[in-house]
């Protein structure tokens, strides 16, 4: 590790590299013969060699070359070429006031182009993971029928979030916090009723006025809270994207369901891609106005897209029934956002 993990709600300890796969333009491995002459080709060739790492590999804060404490050894043969390797990860989150951990996989991808492999020498290649690399996930393409061919986009590995005193914003919440809730279109975390940081205004008893076009959302005209608060490279999602990862991926209950006067248990579902990679979606209940409810029990997570005059496009998750599903949301209801990376 180049970084200190914990800038993104992670540590070295919860980090494992669990396997490492190469792939080549040519062939890299295979039966062979050896002579004086060298090589030859008998069969079997491939093109991928995939290393798995036991028990793994603890993956330290500190950046560490020495190859008996964090390397591995490839016999290739020789050739040519580029080459992909991916590095699989193994990473834990923490399932607040249980202690209970969530298993979850990540990659990491490194390209080298016309990388020369000669006879009898030895080779040294640096991963060099940084934060940058774990702090999203990408999860392929869809595993659920209809989906393969469809990418379920890069999530972030944390809600957007807060400080754990509730005060500043920060890019990532720590472990133990299921992250800010926001009314659709704010772009703070709103510790009262001042709607002076949302699009709404409250004109009647009934809903709030809509002040976006049909067809825009909250990205478009500058009130994407993810993108207000970690950058350019993050945005909150769409319904398209909240949909496929809704249908597209597999969802998995992941710790136990909370008792209904428990607040601060956070519960939720491991979530899924093809390529076997996984986010955490804590259900962090609601917010409303200023109480909390639900935590634990369902998690209601923004997109950036509107419904109708008066309500918002959402993903609702429910840990009694083991549901989940894509529909419409109050806009002053305050929710969680799970950003993508772009």
């Amino acid at each position: 590790m180049d970084d200190d993990l914990t800038s993104i709600g992670l540590n070295g300890s919860s980090i494992k590299l669990k396997s490492i796969i190469v792939t080549s333009t040519t062939n890299i491995a295979g039966d062979y013969s050896l002579s004086s002459s060298g090589l030859t080709e008998l069969g079997n060739l491939s093109n991928t060699i995939e290393l798995t790492c036991g028990e793994g590999f603890t993956l330290a804060n500190t950046k560490d070359e020495s190859q008996t404490a964090a390397g591995s050894y490839m016999v290739v043969a020789p050739s040519t070429s580029d080459i992909t390797i991916k590095y699989v990860v193994e990473y834990y989150q923490i399932i607040p006031t249980v202690g209970a951990a969530v298993a979850l996989q990540n990659t990491v991808i490194r390209s080298i182009d016309n990388k020369v492999f000669e006879p009898g020498k030895i080779y040294t290649v640096n991963c060099h993971i940084t934060a940058t690399d774990l702090e999203y996930v990408d999860l392929g393409n869809g595993t659920q029928s209809g989906y393969e061919n469809i990418a379920l986009g890069k999530w972030g590995v944390r809600n957007v979030g807060e400080t754990t005193d509730g005060t500043t914003e920060t890019a990532i919440t720590t472990p133990e916090l299921p992250g800010g809730y926001y009314d659709w279109g704010a772009t703070v975390s709103l510790t009262d009723n001042d709607m002076s940081n949302t699009l709404w205004a409250e004109s009647t008893p009934f809903g709030w006025v809509r002040t976006i076009a049909e067809g825009q959302c909250l990205t478009d005209i500058g009130h994407d809270v993810a993108r207000n608060l970690w950058g350019d490279s993050w945005r909150m999602p769409t319904e398209e994207e909240i949909t496929n990862l809704c249908y597209g991926a597999t969802w998995e209950l992941a710790g136990t369901i909370a008792p209904s006067s428990t607040i601060g248990f956070i519960a939720g579902y491991r979530i899924t891609g093809s390529n076997g990679n996984s986010i955490y979606l804590p259900a962090a209940g609601y917010r409303y106005p200023q109480e909390y409810t639900f935590v634990g029990r369902l998690g209601w997570y923004w997109s950036s897209s509107i419904a109708g005059s008066t309500s918002s496009r959402h993903l609702s998750m429910w840990l009694d029934d083991r549901g989940y599903d894509v529909g419409d949301g109050w806009r002053d209801v305050a929710q969680s956002i799970r950003p993508i990376h772009e």
